[in-house]
């Protein structure tokens, strides 16, 4: 999923978020599979979940949770549990290139990228 569109339009709000009834999109999205993952396990499934989160600014790709140029694979934290992925944008948030343009004194001005990745086995 892609936010799109200008400086200070929202983008960033829509995707993050806040806590309680303002979630953004990827908050809710994770609380909804954890939802999921909570009746598959009933059925003998096991999860294994791991998030990334990087930045593409100008010509590099840096990595949130583990700050730096990206050399190959960003880090990649596991989460138990929907919580950890609120602390984990919480860190990227606070770690993200902020440059004023005209529009808005504290853009990003870059694009950020959240990864989950899920894997799964049944008994």
């Amino acid at each position: 999923m892609f936010a799109y569109g200008q400086t200070g339009s929202g983008k960033t709000f829509t995707m993050e978020g806040t806590d309680g009834a303002n979630e953004g999109v990827i908050p809710r999205s994770v609380s909804l599979i954890f939802d999921e993952i909570q009746k598959a396990r009933n059925l003998g499934w096991t999860f294994i979940l791991d998030a990334s989160i990087v930045e593409v600014y100008m010509d590099s790709v840096r990595d949130l949770l583990n700050l730096g140029n990206l050399k190959e694979e960003p880090s990649s934290v596991e989460v138990t549990e929907a919580a950890d992925i609120r602390r984990l944008l919480d860190i990227a948030h606070n770690n993200r290139k902020v440059a004023e343009t005209s529009c808005n004194e504290h853009s990003s001005r870059s694009h950020c990228i959240f990864q989950l990745t899920l894997q799964a086995k049944n008994k």
